[in-house]
């Protein structure tokens, strides 16, 4: 509301849409050289993050909620089609003392009838190179793509 009355445009970032390896696969979605897409499967893992993200009451959720927003717009992206149905298991299984989800498993239906997998979970030991990792398999009729949304 405050922003609203202030005129200041609100929203989430969605950073992964312009990693060149996300951008060339829709290039190659749009194109049609892989078919139809049928399936997704994608991942986001990342390290265990400090503070607030570790209180249910600021935070809002886990490793669930700060992944899966970003994987899923690429897919919404990538099908140009809204998710349908959401099936989700959620878990602190990694990391002791905390009480908040830190994996979870996710299928989506999409409205084009796309089924969709996401994995996110904050399983990446604190000596990851990275802060994480995103993948993304597509699965068309005609082929597969592997995105891996990081790679130089």
């Amino acid at each position: 509301r405050v922003c609203q009355e202030q005129e200041v445009i609100l929203q989430t970032a969605f950073p992964i849409r312009f990693s060149t390896p996300v951008v060339r696969a829709k290039e190659m979605i749009e194109s049609g050289r892989i078919g139809k897409v049928v399936a997704i499967n994608g991942t986001n893992h990342g390290k265990m993050p400090p503070g607030w993200f570790l209180d249910p009451d600021l935070a809002g959720g886990g490793a669930v909620f700060d992944h899966t927003v970003h994987v899923t717009d690429i897919m919404r992206w990538y099908l140009d089609s809204e998710v349908k149905e959401v099936y989700a298991e959620v878990d602190s299984a990694l990391h002791e003392g905390i009480a908040i989800d830190d994996v979870g498993m996710i299928t989506m239906e999409f409205e084009d009838g796309t089924i969709a997998t996401l994995d996110p979970s904050w399983s990446r030991p604190k000596t990851f190179p990275t802060w994480g990792d995103v993948t993304l398999q597509v699965i068309g009729t005609l082929g597969t793509l592997h995105v891996d949304a990081f790679a130089q």
